[in-house]
C-alpha cells in the first residue's frame, strides 16, 4: 500500500512539472506621487497618476512584439525616499493599471492587505497573477493607488512606487 501511495505521489509530482517560462525581458517602471496630510481612517483614498510612460520600445529591444505571450507583474515597493515615513499607518493598499485609450480597461496588479505594524522603510506589495500585456504595450498607462490608513497621515509625504514586470514568450 505504501509503495502504491509513493508511486502515485511521485507521478503527480513529475506530471505537474512544466517547462520554465521563456522570459524575454524584465520591465521596470517608477513614478512619484504625494500622500497628503490629515487623511482619515474611514475612507479609501485614491491617488491617480496619469500618463506614466511604459518605455515599452526600450524594453522590447530586438524582440518581436508578436512573440510576447504575456507580461506579468513581478514585484513592487512603495517608499518615501525623502522622508522617514512610518508605513505601518497603512492598513491596505492596491494598485491598478488603467488604459489611457480605454478607461474601462483596468487591472489590479499589486496589493498588500496584511501590512505589518513593524513596516518602517517601505511597503512590499504582492503581485497579482493578472496578465497585462494589452496595457503595457501602450506608450503610457494610468495608475491608480488606493490606500486605507490605520492612523491619520501626519504630514505631506512625497512617495515613490517601483514596479517590475516580466515578459514571457518565444523568440
Amino acid at each position: 500500500m505504501r509503495l502504491r501511495l509513493f508511486i502515485f505521489v511521485a507521478f503527480l509530482s513529475y506530471s505537474s512539472c512544466t517547462e520554465d517560462a521563456n522570459i524575454l525581458f524584465q520591465m521596470n517602471m517608477e513614478t512619484d506621487f504625494s500622500i497628503a496630510p490629515g487623511l482619515n481612517t474611514f475612507e479609501t483614498f485614491i491617488f491617480p497618476i496619469s500618463q506614466v510612460p511604459t518605455n515599452i520600445n526600450a524594453f522590447i529591444g530586438s524582440n518581436d512584439p508578436n512573440g510576447i505571450e504575456g507580461i506579468y507583474p513581478m514585484r513592487a515597493t512603495i517608499s518615501a525616499p525623502f522622508n522617514n515615513f512610518d508605513w505601518s499607518i497603512v492598513r491596505l493598499v492596491s494598485i491598478d493599471l488603467i488604459s489611457t485609450t480605454d478607461p474601462t480597461l483596468r487591472k489590479e496588479i499589486f496589493y498588500q492587505d496584511q501590512i505589518s505594524l513593524n513596516e518602517q522603510n517601505e511597503l512590499r506589495l504582492f503581485s497579482s497573477s493578472t496578465e497585462v500585456k494589452d496595457l503595457l504595450l501602450e506608450q503610457s498607462v494610468n495608475i491608480e493607488i488606493r490606500f486605507n490608513f490605520r492612523n491619520i497621515t501626519p504630514a505631506e509625504t512625497p512617495s515613490r512606487i517601483n514596479m517590475s514586470f516580466f515578459a514571457d514568450g518565444t523568440q
